[in-house]
């Protein structure tokens, strides 16, 4: 029936959406390997260990920036709209 072959194709389309999705952790690790390697690579791995928080502060303040600045916008356009603009 039309449910049937619905569910199927879904449980299709799921299941290689979950089989990309192990291809994609199978290759971070592969850059993970690759760190082993490369002095340069181990410099800058250890460099963003030890500023882990300072980055997160500014993903913080970036965050906290789009939302202000996108709920100005939200209204600014929202304001047009109710003039008929």
């Amino acid at each position: 029936t039309k449910s049937d072959n619905m569910q199927s194709c879904y449980l299709n389309e799921r299941f290689v959406i979950e089989i990309m999705f192990i291809l994609r952790i199978i290759r971070m690790f592969r850059i993970f390997h690759l760190v082993k390697h490369y002095q340069a690579l181990k410099v800058l791995v250890y460099a963003i260990k030890a500023s882990i928080q300072e980055l997160l502060m500014l993903f913080i303040f970036l965050l906290i920036g789009m939302l202000i600045f996108s709920t100005m916008i939200y209204y600014a356009e929202r304001k047009n709209t109710t003039e008929g603009g």
